[in-house]
C-alpha cells in the first residue's frame, strides 16, 4: 500500500511539474511572437483636451517601434477609473493598453471612493510616459515677485488669499495644499469646472493665484496677463529653465505634479511587459518625439516598470498624506 502511494504522489508531482512547463512554454512561445495583431490604448481622459492629444501622438508614432497598429480608444469617467477598469479586466496578453493618469492609477481610491478594481492589485506597470508639470501663477496686480515675497503676502493675510484649480481633489489643489502645508499659509480655493476658465478668472484678476499647467498657462504668460513665480516640479521646466523652483526657494524636497504611464491588466507575462517597456523607452528618446512632447506642454520621460511601479508607490503615500492632513474630500 505505501509502495502504490508514493507511485501516486510521484505521479501526481510529475503530472504538475509537466503542467508548469507547458505553461510557461506556452507564455514564453506567446512573448516571442508579440505582438501580432492591433493594440488599442485606452485614453481615459476626454476626447480634445491636453492628455488625448498627447496620447493620440503617441498612439501614432509607437506602431514603428512596436511593430503592429495602435488604436486608441477614449474611456471617460469617474476621474479615470472607467478607463482603468476596462484596462483591468481586459485579457492580459499585452494588447490593451491604458494610458493612466494619476486618476486611474491611485487618486480615485486615495479619496475613498468606490472603484470595480483595485489599480494596486489588477494593473501593473509597463513605463511611465510623462510628467505633467506646474507653475504657481499670480494676477499681474499682486503685488510679489517671487516665492519668498508670495509667501509673506499670505501670512500677512491670512485665509484672504484666493487660488483657482480645475476642481476639488484634483492634483491641481492637491499641490496648493501641499504648499500650504509646507509653508504654514492659508488660503482660500477656488474651485472652478476645468483649467480654462480657472485661468481665465485669474487673468482676469477675480483670483489672486493658480496652479498652472504648460499646457494652458503659456498664451496667457506671453501677452503679460499672469505671472509665473515659482515651478512646482522637483527640477527647472524645459519651457521656463529661468524660473526657479519651490525646492530651491526655500522648501526643499517640495514636488506637485501629475503623470502618464502605460499599464497593463495583472498576469501580462513578463516577457511581454519588458517589450512593451523597452519600446517605450526607446521611443521616448528621439529627439522628435521628446521636441513635440515638450511642445505640447509636458517633459517625456520613458522609464522601466520598477520605476514606474517606485514613482506610483511614493506619489500613492504622498497624496494620501496630503488628503489626510489636508481633510480633503472629493466632490
Amino acid at each position: 500500500m505505501k509502495f502504490i502511494n508514493k507511485v501516486m504522489l510521484r505521479n501526481r508531482v510529475l503530472t504538475l511539474i509537466a503542467g508548469m512547463v507547458l505553461g510557461l512554454s506556452g507564455l514564453s512561445a506567446q512573448a516571442q511572437t508579440y505582438p501580432d495583431k492591433p493594440l488599442r490604448l485606452i485614453i481615459p481622459f476626454a476626447p480634445g483636451g491636453s492628455t488625448d492629444v498627447i496620447g493620440r501622438h503617441f498612439a501614432a508614432e509607437f506602431p514603428k517601434y512596436i511593430g503592429q497598429p495602435v488604436i486608441a480608444e477614449n474611456k471617460v469617467g469617474a476621474a479615470g477609473a472607467i478607463g482603468g477598469d476596462f484596462v483591468a479586466k481586459s485579457a492580459p496578453d499585452g494588447y490593451t493598453l491604458c494610458y493612466c493618469g494619476a486618476g486611474s492609477s491611485f487618486m480615485v481610491e486615495v479619496l475613498g471612493q468606490k472603484t470595480a478594481y483595485s489599480a494596486e492589485r489588477d494593473l501593473i506597470p509597463v513605463s511611465l510616459s510623462h510628467t505633467v508639470e506646474y507653475i504657481l501663477a499670480v494676477k499681474p496686480g499682486l503685488p510679489v515677485k517671487n516665492l519668498a515675497e508670495f509667501v509673506a503676502y499670505a501670512k500677512a493675510n491670512p485665509g484672504k488669499l484666493t487660488y483657482s484649480t480645475p476642481g476639488t481633489a484634483g492634483p491641481n489643489h492637491l499641490g496648493m495644499v501641499l504648499l500650504e502645508q509646507v509653508a504654514a499659509i492659508s488660503m482660500l480655493h477656488i474651485p472652478y469646472k476645468g483649467e480654462a476658465p480657472a485661468l481665465a478668472d485669474l487673468a482676469g484678476g477675480q483670483v489672486d493665484a493658480s496652479h498652472a499647467t504648460f499646457i494652458t498657462a503659456p498664451a496667457y504668460l506671453k501677452a503679460g496677463k499672469i505671472r509665473a513665480i515659482a515651478h512646482m516640479a522637483a527640477t527647472r521646466a524645459p519651457q521656463m529653465p529661468d524660473l526657479p523652483t519651490i525646492a530651491e526657494s526655500g522648501y526643499p524636497g517640495f514636488e506637485s505634479l501629475t503623470f502618464v504611464g502605460i499599464m497593463v491588466a495583472a498576469g501580462t507575462p513578463q516577457p511581454i511587459v519588458k517589450k512593451l517597456q523597452d519600446n517605450i523607452m526607446t521611443m521616448l528618446k528621439v529627439p522628435a518625439i521628446r521636441d513635440k512632447m515638450i511642445e505640447l506642454g509636458v517633459r517625456p520621460l520613458g522609464t522601466t516598470a520598477e520605476e514606474h511601479g517606485a514613482f506610483l508607490k511614493r506619489e500613492r503615500e504622498k497624496a494620501t498624506r496630503i488628503v489626510r492632513v489636508g481633510n480633503i474630500k472629493a466632490e
